[in-house]
């Protein structure tokens, strides 16, 4: 990082932010092997129940283009289960995707004139300070500095001839340029009033849209006010109150259509971005049930003793990760659980314990609980973080590790 301060000066100036970013990133591509990982559990089953030879390439193009998953550890997690990879099935996903990426970049071009900065136009910029160099940060305030056209910056469009294309300079940016072989970022500058001079007061119809292609046509959505009467009178101030959005997905005509709405996950994609996954309908409801069901399972365990019970937990566990139920329900069977079962025929005491994750974070470890409790009953114990198991032969303390269990959990 320091090397590459010498070159690139801002990184030297914000280390701490830079390793704040890269720490988030390496917990974001921790969750992304998560996931790829359970997806590829499921797409490994089904193949093997198609007694198939191969994973199919659409699945794993789905795992790369939505999840981020790799593709070579694709590759190598199924050659470990004596699998290989449908690559020409993989390749014919990735060309389509392709194709779309391309449609929609050139959707509404219309054939203009790209309008692009050489050389010395920017050393122009640089000198006479227009404008700064790119910011970062994800939401910036900006102003018109001026107007670019044929190597040459103008205060307005008065002198700029008709139908010609032209540049708009901005005093500062977060979008990246093309450099270093990086795809640059892109985006638009919507305004619906054709004078935005005249008629300043239209300014509350205008709407930045930056990083985002919507296909033709696209539905707008108001919540509070009529879409169409905002049209009627798109220079009324009241409207920068009010969110518009542009959905290109599937739509119903009330909310009663879909019948149920399931949220499946919720995580970050990027700094900033947060993404949820969820299901509706039928989806909606076998998730449900799905749940309904592992409740049943969960309170079945209970009953369990010995290591039959540390078995069941720790394959509750992994089958709760792999589920597609509510992460409402996830976390809350995530939390924390502590069990005992006594054998009075040996005079013994067995406990188990499972953590869930966002308590793991939080300071509670299983392999400390258990530590504490079998100080009580007496004996060893051992295992992780997430979960652990131990036995002893005090009897007559189980009143009191069940209270030193509590109390353990209740201070971290």
């Amino acid at each position: 990082m320091l090397c590459q301060g010498e070159a690139f000066h801002e990184i030297t100036k914000h280390v701490s932010n830079v390793k704040e970013i890269l720490d988030e990133e390496e917990e974001s591509f921790s969750r992304t092997l998560d996931r790829g990982e359970k997806l590829f559990d499921t797409y490994l089953q089904k193949a093997k129940q198609n007694d198939t030879t191969s994973l199919p390439g659409a699945d794993v193009w789905r795992l790369y283009d939505t999840y981020g998953f790799p593709v070579d550890l694709t590759r190598l997690m199924a050659e470990e289960n004596g699998l290989g990879v449908d690559e020409q099935g993989f390749l014919q996903e990735q060309e389509k995707a392709k194709e779309i990426s391309r449609n929609a970049r050139n959707a509404g071009a219309d054939d203009r004139e790209i309008v692009a900065l050489d050389m010395h136009d920017i050393a122009k910029i640089e000198q006479d300070k227009i404008a700064n160099i790119t910011n970062d940060n994800f939401n910036i305030k900006v102003t018109v500095k001026g107007i670019y056209y044929n190597h040459s910056f103008f205060p307005n469009t008065d002198d700029i001839p008709s139908g010609k294309s032209f540049g708009i300079i901005l005093d500062r940016t977060n979008f990246y340029a093309e450099q270093g072989g990086q795809q640059y970022d892109s985006g638009f500058i919507t305004i619906d009033t054709v004078d935005a001079q005249a008629e300043f007061e239209a300014i509350h119809g205008l709407r930045a849209v930056f990083g985002e292609v919507y296909p033709d046509p696209v539905r707008v959505v108001s919540i509070g006010y009529d879409v169409n009467d905002i049209v009627q009178d798109v220079s009324n101030p009241k409207w920068v109150a009010y969110s518009f959005d542009l959905f290109k997905l599937s739509h119903v005509a009330k909310t009663g259509d879909i019948k149920g709405f399931i949220i499946l996950e919720e995580s970050g994609i990027a700094k900033g971005i947060r993404r949820i996954v969820a299901v509706t309908g039928e989806e909606a409801q076998q998730a449900i049930k799905v749940a309904d069901e592992f409740r049943i399972k969960i309170d079945n365990i209970s009953k369990l003793q010995g290591a039959e019970l540390d078995s069941a937990l720790k394959l509750v566990s992994k089958e709760l990760d792999a589920s597609n139920i509510s992460s409402l329900k996830k976390s809350e069977y995530h939390k924390a659980a502590y069990l005992f079962s006594i054998d009075e025929t040996s005079s013994r005491v067995a406990h188990s314990c499972i953590v869930g994750k966002s308590l793991i974070d939080k300071g509670l470890k299983a392999v400390d609980w258990a530590k504490v409790v079998s100080e009580s009953v007496g004996g060893k114990s051992g295992g992780k973080d997430d979960a652990a198991q131990g036995s002893g032969t005090n009897v007559g303390e189980i009143d009191n590790a069940l209270k030193v269990a509590e109390q353990f959990a209740k201070l971290q």
